[in-house]
């Protein structure tokens, strides 16, 4: 299963998955759940981030079912972890897993995939 770890690079291999979809479907996601999040838990700033601009630190995404794909994000302070539908262009969960002072964590260490019946993602650091 293909995986991306770069944003530039989400749409070589996986037609599905284009870094500005993605970045997209992100800022709606944060606009509609920022207030609800506690306050030691850091958002992406997607706002500043241009669509095209390699903004994030790393990405790494593993393709699933029915246009589905599990990304991590490790985006300047944070790494998120997120089911993205690339049907509907949404993020249809998010997950924090970590902020970058407490950790210290490079693409290398990074791995996501999905079981083989396609019912499950994960993440590993």
């Amino acid at each position: 299963m293909p995986t991306a770890k770069y944003p530039h690079l989400m749409d070589t291999e996986q037609s599905n998955l284009t870094y500005e979809d993605f970045v997209r479907a992100r800022k709606v996601h944060w606009m509609q759940k920022a207030t609800a999040l506690d306050s030691d838990v850091r958002i992406p700033q997607s706002e500043k981030i241009e669509l095209g601009e390699d903004a994030s630190n790393f990405m790494i995404s593993a393709q699933g079912p029915d246009g589905l794909y599990a990304v991590f994000e490790d985006s300047d302070e944070v790494g998120w972890f997120y089911i993205y539908d690339s049907l509907s262009k949404c993020i249809l969960k998010a997950t924090h897993v970590y902020n970058r002072s407490n950790v210290s964590v490079g693409a290398e260490d990074v791995d996501v995939g999905w079981s083989a019946d396609g019912e499950i993602c994960c993440v590993a650091i």
